[in-house]
């Protein structure tokens, strides 16, 4: 069987290093000079938003025989309210590395899998589609599924960060909430070294965002010592879904099939699932099977979308009465382990008429 892998980034390589397992070697074409070659940033995979996985890294090696590291333990979240703050603490998850990082997980699949990678390639699915029987389509955006015309947008997002050099704990992550610099959206620190950090706004909104008005005022709201190292700045960053995960010899995996969720934009898990599950069908020719085995996910998607819109609804009023709420000790206690339900309790304590009709199809 000839397949072709379009992108390297986590869902490509997942699907290529399961698919060698099967005696299966793909071809992987790769836009970028080398794998990892983007920006350096620490991301995080959170178990309390995975339930009822209970640790996203030990999964993946006991169900794919694929064994990746973190950067660190996530083990306590603060999140900032316009006037006060809440500590989540508790096995929250991992951090993690990501781009040109010696150990970001894009790096690791690239030293597992013996497939040959074509990199400064822009082949198109026209270019490939005769030569594979199945192409994976892989590569991080909604380019080709729009194409396809199975694409559809549900939110746009404008993210500007940085890597930032100063003194962190390295299993504590940061989130900020307050319309005053992140309006409809949400600010996060996540260091992936005790002295460096990715530092991050994320808001909604196709135009009229003044992304680098908004990262100013957060950047002189902080009152810790840094330097920023390097930026970088991510205009209309679609998260959305497909109608279909597989159309004629082409299957969507990772971003391209819609596994970024969208309440805080966690993808990494959902992203590698995919790509081991796209394998899984390919190996026993059964592309059905794909779309079976992600059902759980698609349907996890919507209640996410749902938190995302309630939370895109809430002003700095709200913000304040969920610090409130979260700083109760049994709240924070359930918060650890189940916090969408305790997200869905807030949004109905806080404002009933978004947590009722945000939309949701």
């Amino acid at each position: 069987m000839k397949v072709a892998i379009m992108g390297a980034g986590l869902a490509g390589l997942s699907c290529s290093v399961l698919l060698e397992q099967y005696g299966v070697l793909p071809d992987i074409y790769e836009a970028q000079y080398k794998i990892g070659a983007r920006f350096t940033n620490g991301e995080a995979i959170m178990n309390i938003l995975d339930f009822p996985v209970e640790d996203c890294f030990n999964y993946l090696d006991r169900k794919y025989e694929v064994k990746l590291n973190p950067i660190n333990t996530l083990e306590s979240l603060v999140i900032h309210g316009p006037k006060d703050s809440a500590l989540i603490e508790g096995n929250l998850g991992y951090i993690t590395a990501r781009g040109n990082h010696p150990h970001a997980l894009e790096v690791q699949l690239g030293d597992i899998s013996k497939a040959p990678v074509f990199t400064n390639n822009y082949y198109t699915i026209d270019d490939l589609k005769a030569k594979y029987d199945v192409i994976v389509v892989a590569t991080g955006n909604s380019n080709e599924p729009k194409r396809q015309r199975i694409w559809e947008t549900d939110i746009v997002a404008n993210i500007i960060g940085a890597s930032i050099r100063g003194t962190f704990n390295p299993h504590q992550a940061e989130v900020w909430l307050n319309d005053s610099y992140a309006p409809q959206g949400y600010c996060f620190l996540l260091p992936y070294h005790n002295n460096i950090a990715s530092l991050c706004i994320a808001v909604p909104g196709t135009a009229g965002v003044n992304l680098e008005l908004l990262w100013q005022k957060f950047l002189e709201s902080l009152h810790f010592e840094f330097n920023v190292k390097d930026t970088f700045t991510l205009h209309s960053f679609e998260i959305g879904r497909n109608k279909t995960l597989v159309t004629e010899n082409l299957m969507f995996v990772g971003n391209a099939g819609g596994f970024v969720m969208p309440f805080l934009g966690f993808g990494q898990f959902t992203s590698m699932l995919s790509g081991f599950e796209a394998a899984i069908a390919i190996a026993n020719g059964n592309m059905q099977s794909y779309i079976d085995a992600m059902q759980p996910l698609i349907d996890s998607y919507y209640p996410s979308l749902k938190m995302r819109r309630v939370l895109a609804g809430m002003n700095n009023n709200k913000y304040n009465l969920l610090i409130k709420i979260l700083q109760n000790k049994y709240a924070n206690t359930t918060f650890s382990k189940f916090p969408i339900p305790i997200l869905k309790l807030v949004a109905n304590v806080i404002d009933p008429f978004i947590a009722r009709n945000s939309e949701l199809n």
